[in-house]
């Protein structure tokens, strides 16, 4: 009988043990879950952050449209303008200014859009009888300066107030349909503030510097019929 109770108490005793464990088991793969859960969780708020536009498009108006075919001497089929978002504020950075440059006299000129300088273009000569589609994507636009001498891109950045060098890069995802038989064009045209300055060193001498900040670039679209002969 004592046989027969000490073997019910020993197989309780493990059946108990074996419960304990269960539990730990099922408490540390749950602990796991959530630290991967957490993780992934970061991931995908990285990724959001990541998605996160630089930029919004606006429309024209009527006018503004006119402004511009007048600049540009021919009509525009498509306008869009598209706006970049500020950065945070400029901090100034830290630099060896051995030279003693100083830079004052700053004239600032805002939202020049430079038709003439530097800019996109997609070409679309569709001679088929089927509509077309010319896909904008990602674009990289930046900063610029330059100066009559050699000079640090710092010393320029702190005087500015903002980043001369900085590179921005916007993906439009954009999708602009071509009818049959139309040569096309989209380009991307710069606006920038433009500033003009002087630079003076330690022993007085004086030259001159410019430079341009981004803050948004004009989509236009040109369509002509192609006439066949």
């Amino acid at each position: 009988m004592k046989s027969s109770l000490k073997k019910i108490i020993i197989f309780l005793a493990i059946i108990f043990l074996l419960l304990i464990y269960a539990g730990l088991r099922t408490h540390n793969s749950h602990n796991e879950d959530q630290v991967i859960s957490s993780e992934d969780q970061k991931n995908i708020s990285g990724e959001k952050g990541e998605d996160k536009k630089n930029f919004e498009i606006e429309d024209l108006s009527h006018e503004e449209k006119k402004q511009i075919e007048e600049s540009l001497g021919y009509e525009i089929s498509e306008i869009k303008h598209i706006k970049f978002f500020e950065d945070e504020d400029y901090i100034k950075q830290e630099v060896k200014n051995k030279e003693g440059y100083i830079i004052e006299d700053i004239s600032e000129v805002k939202n020049v859009v430079e038709f003439n300088g530097d800019y996109y273009q997609s070409i679309c000569d569709n001679k088929e009888n089927e509509e077309v589609t010319i896909k904008l994507g990602e674009k990289k636009f930046k900063n610029d300066y330059m100066a009559d001498l050699p000079i640090d891109a710092k010393i320029i950045s702190n005087a500015l107030g903002f980043d001369v060098k900085r590179e921005v890069l916007i993906d439009l995802d954009l999708d602009i349909k071509v009818e049959g038989k139309t040569f096309a064009t989209a380009s991307l045209y710069p606006e920038i503030d433009s500033y003009d300055f002087k630079i003076i060193n330690k022993d007085g001498e004086v030259r001159k510097g410019s430079a341009k900040k981004l803050v948004g670039v004009y989509l236009i679209v040109r369509k002509e019929q192609i006439n066949e002969i």
